[in-house]
């Protein structure tokens, strides 16, 4: 009889030490960010989260992002004024 030898595809991540940013306790006077991945659909799921969003947090303040291509990651120039700009960020992906 053959063997077979069965395989987990997940990886035991360890820490390097990060910490996740505390979340804040309200977005009421915040602004969050949108950032987009300009797939089709996303502007559709942001409209959907933004109006839930100023529904639950009246004074939320938003702003729009988006990365120039779906494929590759957004350059740290446009993360770094996402995160001057903004106090919370949606990313989101569309299709």
């Amino acid at each position: 009889m053959a063997e077979i030898e069965i395989l987990l595809p997940t990886v035991q991540r360890e820490s390097a030490g990060e910490q996740l940013t505390p979340r804040p306790e309200s977005l009421d006077g915040l602004t969050v960010a949108f950032l987009s991945n300009n797939k089709p659909n996303v502007d559709y799921l942001f409209e959907v989260i933004e109006e839930e969003l100023r529904a639950r947090y009246p004074s939320v303040k938003t702003r729009r992002y988006a990365k120039q291509l779906a494929s590759g990651p957004a350059p740290g120039e446009l993360l770094d004024k996402i995160a001057a700009e903004c106090s919370a960020a949606i990313v989101g992906v569309g299709d």
